[in-house]
C-alpha cells in the first residue's frame, strides 16, 4: 500500500486533501513556496511535514518524488508536464486536478511503458 504522499502546492484546494489523507494516517509531505500556509493546513499532525520548495527547483522535485509513493500536483497547469516527467522517471504515480493538455497526453505512452516494465 502506498502511504507516503507528496502534495505539491498549498493553495485553496490543498487543505481538504491534506486533512483527509492525514485523517487516514498517510504520511503527507506538503511542498510549497508558502510553508507557513501548508503548516497551518497540517495543523501539527504528527504524520504531516511542510517543506519549502519552489516550482522551478527540478533537482529538489526529483528527490521529493523519489522519496514518496505518489505525487499530487496542485500546482498551476504549466508545471504539470515537468512533474509528470519526474514521476515517469522515478516510476511513481501522479494525480492532478487539471484538465489533460496535449503536452500531458503526449506522455501517456511513456508512462504506460514504465508501468509495464515494473
Amino acid at each position: 500500500m502506498s502511504n507516503q504522499v507528496l502534495i505539491l502546492g498549498a493553495g485553496l484546494v490543498a487543505r481538504p486533501i491534506i486533512r483527509y489523507l492525514l485523517s487516514k494516517n498517510y504520511l503527507v509531505t506538503v511542498a510549497s513556496n508558502t510553508p507557513e500556509r501548508s503548516k497551518a493546513m497540517i495543523d501539527n499532525h504528527p504524520k504531516g511535514t511542510s517543506i519549502f520548495w519552489e516550482a522551478g527547483d527540478e533537482a529538489a522535485l526529483g528527490a521529493l518524488i523519489a522519496a514518496n509513493d505518489i505525487t499530487v500536483s496542485l500546482l498551476p497547469y504549466a508545471f504539470h508536464v515537468m512533474v509528470a516527467r519526474h514521476c515517469i522517471h522515478h516510476k511513481k504515480n501522479m494525480v492532478t486536478s487539471s484538465y489533460v493538455k496535449p503536452e500531458m497526453r503526449a506522455l501517456d505512452g511513456q508512462a504506460r511503458m514504465q508501468v509495464s516494465s515494473s
